[in-house]
């Protein structure tokens, strides 16, 4: 095995050029695609042949119900309904709703005036219901934002305090695609110079600090760029970008850092460029492999867990994992025999890389004198940490988890503070693990509500007939 692995390493470092050209033509086609990864991948948690996932296709398809895809404009500063002014304005944002071919139908107090549409301050809102364009439903969010712009600059005409928001699933899903796409933009120009600045410190070289953020930021593209092939064909959730992002900068700047640590040991060591390429693949590159695997195997076990977030995880974490071990084993020594020497350009503090080897042999060799002593006083901060783990809960978070800058969050808590508090806790766990609603035969709904509202979880049930094709079905919804 060790010869093998020996004979690969020598092959690659020889044909190095071959390498290089290569990934420029395999970075080439995946490079584009990752930059489609927040409009491909989804955002919502989906579990596949679920009661849920087969409650969201009745209503599709054998309710053909017109509130199957429903968003909710919530009306803050007008008006109470109750009033006439009030049903006159809602009247108005109703049609100009209305007149957008996206919108199948609209439900709100003109249509039931029940006082679940109507807040203590003249709040309302309006379910509606959206067309199925073939795509993500998210991408209306534009087009009825740009709609409710210009009715709401129409009421404030008359009415100052006017605001309009968009919540609900889908509009959360909208809002939280966009976040999380800027704030891991936002996270990485802030990590990577910081990163730099240590490695400059760590190596005492600027070249040689510069190659692991490469390694890192390569193995993140190549991971995202093949994510959003296999989304094509299997969804995934967007949490695999923040998997992949996590992952990458750490594997990616590790994995390199054994190399390059490698590579100029071996050139202060008095060896050629080549020579030292080859050394810093066989020996780095076969612990880069051994611990990139022993990784991998953590993350398969993920795929067998029937949750689309879950199994995003697993295959965010082994493109990442793969991208990282193949670029440090295969392109970052080529790259090294390449540059050879300069390798060391831009040196800080003078400091050199003998000195530095020598220090740290000294500390490997106090470690193996006294290994109970150094396993006692190292991992009991580690056990405490790990302790900590039995107060992990698998529930959704309380208070205000979502981000507050959020239009769709901003809606959240308007309904909160309405009386229409059940329909805010419909919108978050909709959104978080999907609604549980049934079409109850009409004899048999008085008995189910009964028994529902006797339920310790469910705090009250409410009944509407929103399927006219079915007059013997009732929709239910349980707060």
């Amino acid at each position: 095995m060790n010869r093998s692995w020996a004979a690969a390493s020598r092959w690659l470092v020889a044909r190095r050029r071959w390498v290089l050209a290569g990934w420029i033509v395999a970075i080439a086609l995946i490079l584009p695609g990752a930059s489609r990864v927040t409009r491909i991948l989804d955002v919502g948690a989906r579990v596949p042949g679920s009661e849920s996932a087969r409650v969201e296709q009745l209503l599709s398809t054998r309710f053909s119900s017109s509130l199957a895809r429903p968003a909710v404009l919530v009306i803050t500063g007008g008006a109470s309904p109750a009033t006439t002014t009030g049903r006159e304005m809602l009247a108005s944002v109703t049609a100009g709703l209305g007149d957008l071919n996206v919108v199948t139908r609209t439900f709100s107090w003109l249509d039931v005036p029940d006082s679940l549409f109507i807040g203590p301050q003249g709040q309302t809102f309006i379910v509606v219901g959206l067309r199925d364009s073939g795509g993500r439903p998210e991408e209306l969010m534009p087009l009825l934002r740009d709609a409710t712009a210009r009715l709401g600059d129409a009421m404030r005409l008359t009415h100052p305090r006017a605001n309009l928001m968009w919540t609900g699933e889908i509009a959360l899903n909208y809002d939280l695609r966009q976040t999380s796409a800027s704030d891991a933009s936002r996270a990485e120009r802030r990590v990577l110079p910081l990163t730099l600045l240590f490695l400059t410190l760590a190596f005492g070289a600027l070249a040689a600090a510069v190659l692991p953020l490469v390694v890192a930021a390569l193995s993140i593209a190549i991971a995202l760029g093949v994510a959003v092939v296999i989304a094509s064909v299997w969804p995934l959730s967007l949490i695999l970008q923040n998997v992949v992002t996590m992952l990458g900068l750490g594997l990616g700047i590790d994995y390199a850092l054994l190399v390059v640590g490698r590579f100029r040991e071996s050139l202060a060591a008095g060896l050629a460029p080549v020579d030292a390429a080859r050394e810093s693949a066989i020996h780095a590159g076969r612990t880069i492999a051994l611990s990139g695997a022993s990784v991998a195997i953590g993350f398969m076990a993920l795929l067998f867990v029937p949750v689309s977030e879950v199994r995003s995880i697993a295959v965010g974490g082994l493109l990442v994992i793969g991208a990282s071990v193949l670029l440090s084993i295969t392109l970052l020594p080529g790259l090294l025999a390449m540059i050879g020497h300069r390798v060391n350009w831009g040196r800080v503090g003078g400091r050199r890389t003998q000195e530095a080897s020598i220090r740290w042999r000294r500390w490997g060799v106090f470690v193996c004198a006294h290994p109970v002593a150094v396993l006692i006083a190292a991992g009991l901060p580690v056990l405490l940490l790990a302790m900590q783990s039995m107060r992990l809960s698998a529930e959704l978070p309380s208070g205000g988890w979502l981000p507050p800058s959020m239009e769709s969050t901003r809606g959240l808590h308007a309904l909160e503070a309405m009386s229409a508090a059940e329909l805010s806790t419909w919108c978050e766990s909709w959104w978080s693990c999907r609604r549980k609603l049934r079409g109850i035969h009409r004899r048999d709904g008085p008995r189910f509500a009964r028994r529902a509202n006797s339920s310790h979880s469910i705090r009250e049930s409410r009944e509407c007939a929103l399927f006219p094709q079915r007059p013997d079905c009732t929709f239910q919804t349980f707060s």
